[in-house]
Order: C-alpha cells, then structure tokens, then sequence
C-alpha cells in the first residue's frame, strides 16, 4: 500500500524556543514542547500537512494516511532514538551539535535526513515530506536569539500587509532596509514569485517575521506541487470549467485545461473521495494540472496495489510508456508515473539498468504492475561534481545541456537551481553539481549551484 506522510521537525535546542506562524497562509502543526532540562538539542516532531512544496497528505481520522504510529525516529551514530506515539508525536533528547542525521524505520518506511550546523541556541523547524523511502525537505525555520532564518518556497503574497510574503507556512514582511538578493545580484520585491525556493534572515515581528535578507536560491516556479488525502469541501459554484476544493487546510483548483486521468471525471470529484492531484504551487492554493480520483472499490482492493524493491535489468520502449523488469517483474509507466530519487523529481531518462528501485503501483491481471511511483533507490549512480562549465552551453531554460568535469549533465523542469537561475549557467561558469547518471558520460541534473 502506497504511504505518504509529511513531517513537521523541530529541532529545539536548550536554549532555544519556537517561534509562533503568523496569521496568514498555512498553519504549521504545532510541536510538542521540549523538555524543560537536557544537554544539547531536544527534537521534536509530529505529523501534519506539508506546506512550502513538494507534496501534501492529509487523510480524515482513522483512514489510511493518518499518523504514522510505530514509526522510529533516530540519529545516527548515537543511541538517541523514539518511536512515533500515538498522537503523532516524537521527542529526542540530547542531541549533539553540527551535522546530525535523522533516519526513519519502520511501517514499511525506511529513509534519513541531513541537518548541518546544528548550533547551541538555535531552534530548527523542518517541514519534511516521506512517499515510501523518501525523505525530501520542503522548508526550514531556524531562530537564533532574535534572529530567525526561513526557508522554502514562496505559497501566496497576502493582500495585507503589503509587501507581504508566505513562506514554508511564515508570513513575512519586508521594508525599506529588506535586502533581496539572487546571488551577488541585487533584486526588487516585484522580482519575488510563487514558487520560487527562497532563505530568509529577519526577526519575529508582531506574529510575522521581518525580513533583513531575502534570498533568491531558485527562480524556477514550475517546480511541481502533489496533493493526496481526501477531498474535505467542495466550492460553492463548482463547474467543470472553474472549481475548486479542499484537501485538508490546503486549497486545491481547477479549470477546463485540468486533466481527470486513470478513468476518473469531474462528477467523480465529492466530498470524501481521495483524490491525487499534481499541480503547481498558486497564490495561496494549488493549481492543479491532472486529478486521478479514487473510487470507492479503488480504496476497498487493498489486492491491487503493490509495493516492492528489486534491481532493474531490462528497459524498453519510448517515455512515458516504458516496459521494465524489477526484480523479476514486468513494470509498465504511464505519464503519470512519479520518478524520483532523494527526494527530487526526476525524468524518465534517469532510469537506467542496474539501478535498485522501490515499486509503488497497481497490480493487473497477468501479475505486471502499473507503476504509480518509482524511486531510484541505489547510489551507484549518484554523481556529485564541482567545477568549471566546459564547451558551449546549449537548449533553452529550464532545459539545458553543460558539461562539467567530462560528464554532460542536462537540466529539466524539476532541477533546483540553488542560488542561482538556469540563465547564469555559461561557459567558465564554477558549479556545484548534483545529479543521477543516465549514461557513461551523461547525467540529470536534480541541483545546480554557482560556486562563489
């Protein structure tokens, strides 16, 4: 059975204390407070809806999707660890300064997270998202003294105040002494838009924080936004041309150019069906591209969904229908099968023989699997390069070739460019580079930095 949670982390150090949301966009769950006495970093977590991209699962009560019990939370290299209550909830005490790592087991759930500079005194709040084995950070507060630092992307520019922002579920407000950024470049809040992934320095502001640096890491706004759970309300004068519904607190809308796709429709679209909507993150809502809607017989034939890992030996056929064995099994992809690695979105040229893949799909007669998610599991075929861009600089953004240290990497809608844009990538250009091989000498690009 296919699981998607999303995780809100915090990441309390003794110190330390959390901030409050501000009053507009969404409202983050809030954290189990921190024990009143520990040495090091108390962190604390609980399940809740994801906000600052990537993909939000809600679920009502007592459906599939809900908390997570008997998850363990623990970081590695130490004896510190905790396992997931019933509420939803996780307490880790104790907690060593610099970089920790999170790793997550159990229900089927394998994956860890990265956290560096961990520092006496701060508060870290990660919003986190897990489809399987994947763990992807969707945004980060941390405060320090008076200081808090936001990161993520940008959800809705509020009507009030002005020259307001939403981000990772924080409403920020700038002024005249906010500096906004993209690299060493100085930019203008008309310059901000939805769905670009920014860091943010300021200090907590009558519920909101004010901002003294916002910075533009990347300006793709395309960067897709999934939402799955169960549909809570509809809107009141719905048509199949403009509506618009509810998942949980996160507002989802639609249009005729919105695709219902796996045999679903409009009509199908009511209160309590679960619904998997993939779109793009909007002002406030997400705009959704393509609804699959699950019937009632979809939820009750637990039967046909599969879950499994196995080595990929064999590929054919043209993208997005491929025919793969995995592990033994014939997998077939439809275009709206989900390929990721590390928590990045990827193409399916990324998908290569060798590779150890978690299957997440549905099973038709015969035995073969409909994929619904393939995630690269193995590192073999990681790449992570620092260097100059050599040769010609070639496509048109966000699709473009470069190569750097003799591997050709190409970019694609999915690829984060951190602290830079796709436009600055030019010959001579020093970049930090980060990737899955498609080839002996090719690869995709999930990151691209500019190295200063």
């Amino acid at each position: 059975m296919r699981r998607l949670f999303s995780f809100i982390l915090v990441i309390a150090l003794m110190s330390g204390a959390c901030s409050g949301s501000g009053p507009s966009g969404p409202s983050p769950v809030p954290a189990p407070p921190a024990p009143a006495s520990s040495s090091g970093a108390t962190i604390a977590g609980s399940f809740g809806a994801a906000t600052g991209g990537g993909t939000v699962s809600t679920s009502s009560p007592g459906t599939e999707g809900g908390p997570a019990t008997g998850i363990e939370v623990a970081i590695a290299g130490t004896s510190i660890s905790a396992t997931v209550n019933g509420n939803g909830r996780f307490v880790l005490t104790n907690a060593p300064d610099g970089t920790i790592t999170l790793q997550f087991s159990g229900a089927g759930i394998t994956g860890t997270i990265t956290l560096t500079n961990v520092a006496s005194g701060q508060t870290i709040e990660l919003t986190l998202q897990l489809a399987g084995s994947t763990v992807a950070l969707a945004g980060e507060r941390r405060s320090s003294g008076k200081e808090e630092q936001v990161e993520g992307q940008i959800e809705a520019f509020p009507a009030a105040p002005a020259g307001a922002l939403v981000v990772a579920g924080r409403t920020i407000t700038t002024d005249v002494n906010t500096r906004i950024l993209m690299g060493s470049q100085t930019m203008s809040f008309g310059d901000l838009a939805i769905g670009q992934r920014v860091h943010v320095k300021g200090q907590p502001d009558n519920g909101t924080l004010l901002a003294s640096l916002i910075d533009i890491q990347n300006d793709n706004t395309t960067l897709p936004m999934n939402v799955n759970g169960f549909v809570a309300s509809l809107g009141v004068s719905n048509t199949p041309a403009l509506f618009e519904f509810t998942v949980g607190g996160t507002l989802v809308k639609g249009d005729a150019t919105t695709e219902f796709y796996g045999g679903s429709v409009y009509t199908d679209l009511i209160v309590g069906a679960r619904v998997e909507v993939k779109g793009q993150q909007g002002n406030g809502f997400v705009q959704a591209l393509r609804i699959h809607v699950n019937k009632p017989d979809d939820d009750d034939d637990d039967d046909d969904e599969a879950e499994f890992t196995g080595v990929l030996t064999a590929k054919t056929g043209a993208a997005p229908t491929l025919t793969l064995t995995i592990g033994g099994t014939t997998v077939t992809t439809t275009a709206a099968t989900e390929v990721r690695r590390r928590g990045d979105n990827l193409t399916f040229d990324a998908l290569q023989v060798g590779q150890t893949i978690d299957v997440s799909g549905t099973t038709q007669p015969g035995g073969s699997i409909v994929a619904k998610k393939l995630t690269i599991e193995s590192g073999a075929t990681d790449v992570d390069l620092e260097g100059a861009v050599s040769g010609p600089v070639t496509g048109a953004c966000p699709a473009i070739t470069f190569m750097v240290g003799g591997v050709t990497f190409t970019t694609t809608s999915f690829t984060e460019f951190k602290k830079t844009s796709c436009a600055a990538i030019v010959t001579g250009a020093n970049v930090k580079v980060r990737g899955v091989m498609t080839g002996a000498a090719t690869a995709q690009a999930t990151r691209v930095e500019i190295e200063n």
